[in-house]
């Protein structure tokens, strides 16, 4: 996505995710039609999702 998409929480932005685990417990990678736009560390899933639908809430997460 374009910094200016991001800007605008993602507005008209596919964004696909998955978790999984990694050295540092739980991770979440996310992709949008450009490339990854999201790594994020955690503890579980439920917060993962929450970290990334909060700067990028006008999004749409396949």
């Amino acid at each position: 996505m374009t910094a200016s998409q991001f800007r605008r929480g993602g507005a008209a932005t596919v964004v696909t995710w998955t978790t999984g685990d990694c050295a540092l417990g739980r991770c979440l990678v996310a992709q949008s039609e450009r490339g990854v736009c999201a790594v994020l560390p955690g503890d579980n899933d439920a917060a993962l999702l929450d970290d990334l639908r909060r700067p990028l809430s006008q999004c749409r997460a396949a």
